[in-house]
């Protein structure tokens, strides 16, 4: 069990997360510091801390956690939190909690305009009338989203709005995701079905909303994308290593998949020159539609999940109460 703290409470903020963070925690009477990044940190100051809130800086190295034994939560400003090394969390006995809601619209919204893009080509032609071209022919592939399939790997807080904003739009909705209730895709007014394959071969447009793990780490591969409609858009608003970025490129170089749009990829951040093209062949498709992992990130939504972040470890320190445990030490599930 960790030791009693006297107060004030102590807790390191990194990555620049929105000042309202600091804000909250300061008027809490907490002593709060700030660094740009936590690899910055000296790890024998690691233990002065009762809680770290971070954006999307790495929590993963052993020494830093070993130091930290004043450490009781870690607080990730965001939904993600595979950026948290939860194995050594769970050695250290640290709660880790992040912050689903607050960036869920920004990164539904997000999914949305590049569907929509997908189906203008609203990019593809900025880009020729930038280079000097008016050009209509470039857009006689464009097509209607009302009516088509719109395949949704992960019905959670953000895939659920992107099945609503689809719907708006006329679009038919098939989910596949093992872990919600039947209630929930009847309410959006979707069909289930109860595997990857079923979704693929039905799609039009397939959209990852899935969390990053063992299970669903290169879903989207060689083997998988034969399953998919040919001439079916990718959308990957999700996680990079999610998506087979070799086998992608592939498929939509073959033809079988028309194109995709992705605000993760597997390795980021990358620079985008020959070099990189080489390591990942997706970046030399100039019919792939790139954002540099934004989903989240509105002014509004960086706000709000550090608000989010701020409020839970309070709530944690001052009253014990657990908001959005992504991990929760056997020792703090009985409190």
């Amino acid at each position: 069990m960790h030791e009693t703290t006297p107060s004030p409470y102590r807790v390191l903020i990194a990555d620049d997360p929105h000042p309202v963070a600091a804000e909250i925690l300061k008027a809490e009477g907490f002593d709060v510091a700030q660094i740009k990044k936590l690899t910055a940190l000296d790890p024998a100051q690691a233990g002065d801390y009762d809680a770290l809130l971070v954006r999307s800086g790495d929590v993963k190295d052993e020494a830093f956690f070993t130091s930290a034994k004043r450490l009781r939560v870690i607080a990730r400003a965001g939904s993600g939190y595979d950026n948290i090394n939860r194995k050594l969390a769970a050695r250290h006995n640290i709660v880790v909690m992040n912050a689903p809601d607050g960036n869920a619209p920004a990164a539904a919204e997000l999914t949305l305009a590049h569907i929509l893009n997908l189906a203008r080509q609203i990019s593809a032609g900025n880009a020729t009338m930038r280079a000097g071209t008016w050009s209509r022919a470039i857009h006689k592939n464009d097509f209607l989203l009302r009516g088509k399939i719109l395949g949704i790997i992960g019905c959670g807080r953000i895939g659920s709005l992107v099945a609503r904003y689809a719907k708006s739009l006329g679009m038919e909705l098939v989910v596949y995701d093992p872990y919600i209730p039947d209630s929930r895709i009847e309410g959006l007014e979707g069909t289930r079905v109860c595997a990857l394959g079923e979704l693929l071969q039905a799609a039009d447009i397939v959209t990852l909303h899935a969390d990053l793990n063992n299970e669903t780490r290169k879903m989207i591969n060689a083997e998988t994308l034969k399953w998919c409609k040919k001439g079916a858009y990718i959308v990957n608003c999700a996680r990079g290593p999610m998506v087979d970025a070799a086998a992608l490129a592939q498929a939509i170089e073959a033809g079988h998949v028309a194109n995709a749009a992705l605000d993760v990829i597997e390795k980021e951040p990358v620079k985008c020159g020959p070099d990189e093209w080489k390591a990942n062949p997706l970046l030399g498709i100039d019919r792939v539609v790139f954002t540099p992992h934004v989903g989240g990130t509105t002014k509004e939504s960086l706000k709000e999940v550090a608000r989010q972040a701020a409020e839970q470890i309070v709530a944690y320190l001052r009253h014990g109460i657990i908001a959005n445990p992504v991990f929760l030490p056997a020792e703090e599930a009985l409190t």
